[in-house]
């Protein structure tokens, strides 16, 4: 009897602790800037059932999630996740959860005739897959839910022959943002498709320069960016020479990226 109230006693202590049981077998990694960590992998030999990522770690925030935290052997018995509020980066979609595998808790969506599935957790967008009514010679069109404050990466890519026009609402505070090779520092991409090449239109219900906050790194990727000040305009006119052209609706005028 002893023992066990021993044990119990050091299981609590543990907890309390600075390695406490909200954050067992998570590694973090403190961004370049030092302001906030990222959670970056785990610790060898973790199998996890619930993922609980904290608000905070060792007394800052935890604000990103690296791609290391989609590994298999530890993440495939997983069937609950928590995530904090506030993240800028979600590099993961927990495809290999059992979270992910359970079809009660996707959406679906039908829009203009193509019928989706949609995983939404708390208020960020982890992925949408194409259930049928897939257009091969148009845009597959999709809109965000009002209110999700982020999407994560690559959440569209289930289908890289597959050219979307999104309607992305102002809440959301980041876009496909990832985590650098060196786990320090959260990259602003808008890696949402993949390495899909077909055209890309979006509707943002901010400005410009929100737009342009969202996605810091986004012409390094896929080319330099002309400002129109027609918010409705639609690049016809280079469209058909262009090669995967993203066009950006924004309220205020049309990023073009090509």
């Amino acid at each position: 009897m002893l023992k066990r109230i021993t044990a119990l006693f050091m299981l609590l202590a543990l907890c309390l602790g600075i390695s406490s049981c909200a954050t067992a077998g998570i590694q973090f990694t403190l961004s370049k800037d030092g302001t906030y960590y990222i959670a970056s992998g785990y610790e060898s030999g973790t199998e996890l059932t619930k993922l609980n990522i904290p608000a905070e770690y060792k007394g800052l925030p935890v604000k990103g999630l690296s791609n290391q935290m989609d590994h298999r052997q530890v993440v495939e018995g997983t069937t609950a996740i928590s995530l904090p509020e506030g993240l800028i980066c979600l590099d993961a979609n927990f495809w290999a959860t059992a979270y992910y595998a359970d079809e009660g808790n996707w959406e679906t969506v039908t829009e203009d005739g193509v019928t989706y599935r949609a995983l939404y957790l708390n208020s960020y967008l982890l992925s949408v897959e194409i259930v049928s009514g897939k257009k091969t010679d148009g845009f597959n069109s999709f809109t965000v839910k009002d209110g999700t404050k982020g999407i994560a990466s690559l959440a569209f890519a289930d289908d890289s022959s597959v050219a979307y026009r999104l309607t992305i609402p102002s809440s959301v505070d980041f876009l496909g943002s990832s985590v650098a090779v060196n786990k320090t520092e959260v990259e602003k991409r808008c890696n949402l498709f993949g390495s899909s090449s077909n055209h890309k239109r979006i509707t943002f219900g901010g400005t410009a320069e929100e737009w342009k906050e969202l996605t810091v790194d986004l012409e390094d990727q896929v080319g330099e960016m002309t400002f129109y000040e027609d918010p409705a305009y639609d690049a016809r006119d280079i469209l058909a020479t262009g090669y995967g052209i993203w066009i950006v609706n924004c309220t205020d005028g049309t990023c073009v990226y090509d």
